[in-house]
């Protein structure tokens, strides 16, 4: 068989849409027409975008090409030739990469304010916008979180200076695996401003347990997570950890007391800020259900109705005797 008998099928470029200096694989098999037989041996060569490669077919038949894309964003053409029967095709690449910006709704903060972040992509080829993605943020040097949207927050939880960075782009659209830097982010978070609460307590006695209710009121200051305790009988009986906006402000929360806490217990309310003035209410008081006075006076009634009732057998049960002097007697009652 001639050269000139062989014809050249399933020629692939992976991927068409590459980042810079990326790893590009053209393959394709060469067969003899009318036999399907592999040919073997047979040079081709692939030229363009700075490279000029020659490979042979195996005893399969197939070849391959690997090379690094270039390094400049564009469009790149590849000719791929079989010189003994004079083939070629053209073949083209995209060099392209993901441009990121991104910016933070505030970068000065007090502890436990909300930090809002907007990050921007769009492909630096065509400037068509990245649509399906993921990115990985770090804050100070530690994973915040991988997000697939635009928009995602985090809450300055401790003072002192944040430093944000986006360390990984994933483009799910065309692959690709490269972006431009958008560079750091840096928040200052300051400590909660100086918070001063008046605090009031009620205890309130339900069908089938009592509630203690607590109401902090921010006189200045807050914006700030409090930690509201509640002791009985000089015992930490619960524990909320809850968040006060800035003054003027209040904060209503309650305990539920179990059905069995009775009687006169001491009750102690605490609230402490994490910067501020710790606030402190005690008091002594009957803790009882509605439900045990129900069953208190349903027992007293009972009781009651109790001593009536024999009271009243036992005058049914006495009859007074009469005699006269003929000697006989007689019994005869009187109403």
């Amino acid at each position: 068989m001639v050269a000139s008998d062989v014809y050249v099928k399933d020629v692939s470029l992976t991927p068409e849409w590459c980042h810079p200096g990326q790893l590009v694989n053209v393959t394709g098999r060469v067969y003899f027409k009318g036999y399907d037989v592999p040919a073997e041996g047979l040079t081709l060569t692939l030229k363009g975008g700075g490279v000029s490669l020659e490979a042979k077919t195996d005893e399969r038949g197939y070849f391959t090409f690997t090379f690094n894309a270039p390094l400049s964003v564009g469009k790149y053409a590849y000719r791929l030739s079989l010189a003994e029967v004079k083939w070629e095709s053209l073949l083209y690449i995209v060099v392209d990469r993901v441009t990121v910006s991104w910016y933070v709704d505030k970068s000065e903060v007090r502890a436990g304010d909300v930090i809002n972040f907007v990050v921007l992509m769009h492909y630096e080829y065509d400037g068509k916008p990245v649509e399906k993605y993921e990115y990985t943020v770090y804050r100070d040097g530690g994973l915040l979180g991988v997000f697939t949207q635009p928009k995602f927050s985090d809450v300055c939880s401790e003072p002192g200076l944040h430093v944000y960075r986006i360390v990984k782009v994933v483009d799910l659209d065309r692959g690709l695996g490269s972006f431009t830097d958008p560079g750091d982010i840096t928040v200052r978070c300051s400590p909660p401003a100086y918070l001063s609460t008046d605090l009031l307590v009620s205890i309130v006695n339900d069908w089938f347990s009592s509630t203690v209710e607590v109401e902090v009121r921010a006189l200045s200051g807050g914006g700030q997570d409090v930690v509201v305790t509640l002791h009985v009988d000089d015992e930490v009986y619960a524990k909320k950890t809850l968040f006060i906006d800035m003054a003027p402000s209040r904060l209503i929360t309650s305990f539920h007391l179990d059905p069995l806490t009775l009687g006169y217990k001491r009750i102690k309310v605490t609230v402490e800020p994490v910067n501020g003035v710790k606030a402190i209410y005690e008091t002594r008081a009957l803790v009882a259900p509605l439900s045990i006075y129900a069953v208190a006076a349903v027992a007293a009634l009972s009781l009651t109705l109790l001593k009536l009732r024999r009271r009243h057998r036992a005058k049914a049960a006495y009859r007074p005797s009469i005699s006269y002097s003929g000697g006989a007697s007689s019994n005869e009652e009187f109403y």
